[in-house]
């Protein structure tokens, strides 16, 4: 994954691509592989069922496909990134996915901490740029936080799910709370809780935002 992160201009990632492919069958417009690629890669394993695609030789081609993550490193993810830090292992289920010119326009994703005893803390940093992508004001909120917690915040759960439709991701987590969407819940002391109070997302104005969070550049706040 080292060399082909670094072919692809990507950013340096450890593990393994290796794949397990019976038979490639091409008919009727589709190419499906049978059988699944294996990616070893940031601890964990990245598992990708059922790749198909769609009109492979013209110029409407599309990626469907379905993805499986057990136990990935989230503090290697997050460091690879450049997303602040975020200590603790998570599996992720992303079923329905439907891409066209290398963008998804259309997905079901599930993301949860992975079962085991491990660290699980949250970085300043992490959360400032989890808080850049919201609620502008709450910058503010941050100058309030007393030095002590300046190493971290325990988390008990994380859970962010959704689908992506039409351009609009609908946003789901752990439970509901008055007008927002518990993404993660604290624990023990300092502890913090992520409430998402935008449940109906631009998906083109996130991924702007994402990019310019993790590159460091102000940019517009999502409303």
């Amino acid at each position: 994954m080292t060399k082909l992160s670094r072919a692809l201009g990507m950013p340096p990632m450890e593990g393994r691509l290796t794949s397990r492919i019976p038979g490639i069958r091409y008919e009727n417009g589709i190419l499906a592989l049978d059988g699944a690629l294996v990616v070893e890669v940031f601890d964990g394993v990245l598992v990708i069922h059922e790749l198909r695609v769609i009109d492979p030789f013209g110029a409407g081609r599309h990626f469907v496909a379905d993805v499986t993550a057990r136990n990935l490193d989230l503090g290697m993810l997050t460091r690879t990134y450049s997303f602040g830090s975020i200590e603790g292992r998570f599996d992720a289920d992303l079923h329905d996915l439907d891409i066209v010119g290398w963008k998804p326009t259309r997905f079901t994703v599930r993301l949860n901490d992975s079962p085991g005893t491990y660290p699980r803390l949250l970085s300043l940093g992490a959360l400032q740029d989890i808080t850049a992508l919201g609620e502008g004001t709450a910058g503010e909120a941050l100058k309030q936080i007393p030095e002590r917690a300046i190493g971290g915040f325990a988390y008990a759960h994380i859970d962010i799910g959704g689908k992506l439709r039409d351009g609009v991701f609908q946003l789901e987590g752990i439970a509901r709370d008055g007008d927002g969407v518990v993404l993660m819940e604290g624990s023990g002391i300092p502890s913090v809780r992520i409430i998402g109070y935008n449940s109906r997302i631009d998906w083109e104005a996130l991924v702007a935002r994402i990019r310019e969070v993790i590159a460091g550049k102000p940019g517009v706040v999502i409303e």
